[in-house]
């Protein structure tokens, strides 16, 4: 078992932890103190205890916004994904109509022939689902460019809420502190 000892308001706090995660121990303890120190300064003189449970209410609150948007970075990802998606389906239908183009030069050439009409048909239908897929890739992109949109609107207005609420917390401390 590792062990890390944590400062936070001043205060040292040893904690216990599987081993190897005492580096990751050291940054969350990290964190938390930087936490308490800024809220130390926008409440004023609190209790330690209770400006931990203020700065763990707001983690909490974090925490959830975040799992409630849904983690923007993999929208990005799947926005590439479709986009390269789309690309490989251009190149597909600009190489259909490039043979499109040939076996309707080499109707011409050849009039009333039936294989060159076949070809010509089925070069078409090639075409036309090559365009129908590019169509479907492309509104699945906007799709999800509009929910990325609307994920990092929530997150401001997440962001916006956090600061109000801080505000409130911070307001209501020093209503609670005796004079």
């Amino acid at each position: 078992m590792g062990e890390v000892t944590i400062t936070v308001n001043g205060r040292p706090y040893r904690m216990a932890c599987e081993d190897g995660q005492e580096p990751h121990l050291r940054g969350l303890g990290a964190d938390l103190a930087n936490r308490v120190q800024e809220l130390a300064g926008q409440v004023g003189k609190v209790g330690d205890a209770q400006l931990l449970v203020m700065a763990a209410l707001i983690a909490a609150d974090e925490a959830q916004v975040a799992s409630t948007a849904g983690g923007g970075a993999g929208d990005d990802e799947a926005v590439r994904s479709l986009m390269a998606e789309r690309d490989a389906l251009i190149a597909e239908r600009d190489a259909a109509l490039a043979a499109l183009d040939a076996a309707e030069a080499a109707a011409r050439k050849r009039p009333n022939t039936t294989a060159a009409e076949a070809a010509l048909a089925t070069a078409q239908k090639a075409r036309d689902a090559l365009a129908a897929d590019l169509a479907r890739a492309e509104a699945a992109r906007q799709a999800l460019l509009a929910e990325r949109d609307a994920l990092k609107a929530a997150e401001a207005d997440a962001t916006a809420t956090i600061a109000d609420l801080t505000g409130r917390v911070a307001k209501l401390a020093r209503s609670l502190t005796p004079a």
